[in-house]
């Protein structure tokens, strides 16, 4: 028998006292659009405060995110057809590291174009990138809410974590083309 013995979140962690980084040199319009969202660097240290104690559970929470997706036909057979399960679960929890790094450069958002070039690709249905991203989102908010956070931490956590993926999601979207992300190239 093997004992888990996972790290759980503090209670309380000073908000006063954590920054993330935003620095985009090539990537104005996104900067601008940052600002509008309100993802502050304030923000993005709340994220990374709290990176090490989402990692104890990201395996689980991709592999939840994936039994769910994989229970719809369509993106199974999508999934299937253009990688393994494997290759994408390793994508999607460097993408979720990422979120919780504490900083936004001109590397982050060339990896989301990546993402974006890839959906057009394949001609994934914004739709299902819109849904599955809500799915994940949910995942690693009962994360959040498992731990005994204080309860002005959670909200601030929660807050950072929906302008995150409100931008994520943006940079996504935008880059693939609207409704479908095979009309980018149509």
């Amino acid at each position: 028998m093997f004992l888990n013995f996972k790290k759980k979140a503090p209670e309380y962690i000073d908000l006063d006292v954590v920054d993330g980084k935003i620095q985009l040199i090539k990537y104005k319009d996104e900067k601008n659009q940052l600002q509008l969202i309100g993802l502050t660097e304030k923000d993005l240290g709340v994220l990374h405060a709290y990176k090490q104690y989402l990692i104890n559970d990201l395996d689980g929470i991709i592999s939840d995110f994936y039994t769910h997706i994989m229970s719809v036909d369509e993106l199974k057979e999508m999934i299937h057809a253009h990688s393994t399960l494997n290759r994408l679960q390793t994508v999607v929890k460097k993408q979720i590291e990422s979120m919780f790094n504490g900083f936004i450069d001109d590397d982050y958002i060339n990896s989301r174009l990546k993402v974006a070039s890839t959906h057009v690709r394949i001609k994934l249905n914004t739709n299902w990138y819109m849904i599955a991203f809500q799915v994940l989102k949910t995942r690693i908010e009962n994360q959040i809410y498992e731990q005994n956070l204080h309860p002005n931490y959670i909200r601030s956590l929660l807050s950072a974590l929906n302008k995150i993926i409100n931008f994520e999601e943006k940079l996504v979207i935008t880059t693939g083309g609207g409704k479908n992300f095979a009309s980018s190239f149509t």
